[in-house]
């Protein structure tokens, strides 16, 4: 007697690759998340990939403030992300305002350098 069609070995092959694609098993589409629409790829430090608005917002921020330095970043460590952020450019200068409603402060930087604090 000759064995049922669904066990000749190319048509189980196929059937274990349907079935591991709709568990999400390796080389699966599901497994491949990053290429989606929506979601956007992570640090480059890290390997998962980031999902949702505030996970982007959360990355954007600690990557900003990984590039702060000299006068930035002491202001940063001391009183944290400002309330307020805008920039200037006056006289082909620009500036970077930093305002910190709490404390009724606000910082003038240029590049990395305070230039102001009122």
């Amino acid at each position: 007697m000759r064995p049922p069609a669904w066990r000749s070995a190319p048509l189980r092959l196929a059937s274990l690759m349907v079935l591991a694609g709709l568990l999400g098993g390796p080389g699966s589409a599901s497994s491949a998340r990053a290429g989606e629409a929506g979601v956007a790829p992570a640090a480059p430090d890290s390997t998962a990939a980031l999902h949702g608005k505030n996970a982007r917002r959360a990355d954007r921020f600690k990557r900003l403030v990984a590039n702060f330095k000299g006068d930035r970043l002491a202001i940063y460590q001391q009183y944290g992300y400002p309330a307020y952020r805008y920039f200037e450019l006056k006289f082909s200068t620009r500036t970077e305002h930093w305002i910190y409603l709490v404390e009724d402060l606000e910082f003038v930087f240029e590049g990395d350098r305070l230039v102001a604090r009122q």
